[in-house]
């Protein structure tokens, strides 16, 4: 149509976005330093109780334990003897409370009562130093005992959902069993408590370690804990000797792992970044 004119488009190249030697030395410095993570590890444990006695006819009971690196995951197992029934209502590690781990409480019902419930915080401001660990329960006769173990690591940690029990009534033998940690990327610790009706406190496994000292002999009754030698990622073995052979037993196996990081979804558009683009 005459008198009418159209503006012809022109399309310009997108200029590059000009990156400085210093702002492509500090990307790459980020990415190495997110790939360089300690893992998990077993730093120390303690009891509740030594030689043969536990606490009875009290709401709570309490100890102090001093962790030797900067904890980052809490364990706590709390036994009790001879009642199969759940009589633990919360525990704190420095005053920070622990919350009950999902599926980690076994009880044996047979002829010789008994059982063990796992505790686990892997949060921010776990306190460093010497810690008060509180266990709190129903107050009447029966007989409780803990232990605590510390782990150690570059960040928060968790118990994944993939807890072991041997529980029920009848007799098991003690074992090491598979805990898999669903191979966060960096190697987790795996740890056993069990509750038997044996006559002294079981041996660790042929993977597993029994820190010196921990577990108590109630006479007839035991409460035994083990912790995976050598920390790893899968499934991996942690637990107890056969030798002892079959009895009243009541046990928890669990991993602890580094919480997973969402993966950076800029990362690859940094990586993408090339030298070549200084100044050109």
């Amino acid at each position: 149509m005459s008198g009418l004119s159209y503006p012809i488009p022109i399309y310009l190249p997108r200029r590059k976005r000009i990156i400085s030697p210093a702002e492509w030395l500090r990307d790459k410095l980020a990415e190495r330093e997110a790939d360089i993570v300690m893992a998990t590890a077993f730093d120390s444990a303690s009891e509740s109780h030594t030689g043969t006695t536990g606490a009875a006819s009290v709401a709570s009971f309490t100890w102090n334990h001093t962790p030797v690196g900067t904890p980052r995951g809490v364990v706590v197992f709390c036994f009790a003897q001879p009642l199969a029934a759940d009589i633990f209502t919360g525990v704190t590690y420095g005053g920070v409370a622990l919350t009950a781990v999902s599926g980690g409480f076994a009880s044996d019902t047979d002829t010789e009562p008994g059982c063990v419930k796992a505790y686990f915080y892997g949060g921010a401001g776990i306190p460093t130093g010497l810690a008060a660990v509180v266990v709190n329960r129903t107050n009447n006769a029966t007989i409780t005992y803990a232990v605590v173990f510390v782990v150690v690591g570059s960040t928060t940690t968790e118990v994944p959902a993939t807890v072991q029990l041997d529980t029920g009534s009848g007799v098991k033998t003690p074992r090491e069993a598979n805990v898999d940690d669903l191979s966060p990327g960096t190697d987790s610790v795996r740890f056993a408590a069990m509750y038997s009706g044996h006559s002294a406190i079981q041996a660790a496994g042929a993977n597993s370690t029994t820190p010196a000292g921990l577990g108590i002999d109630f006479g007839a009754l035991v409460c035994s804990v083990a912790r995976e030698t050598t920390a790893g990622q899968g499934s991996r073995p942690v637990g107890f000797t056969t030798a002892g052979g079959n009895d009243d037993v009541a046990t928890v196996f669990l991993a602890v792992r580094e919480t997973p990081v969402p993966p950076d979804p800029l990362r690859n558009v940094r990586q993408a970044r090339m030298p070549r683009s200084w100044g050109n």
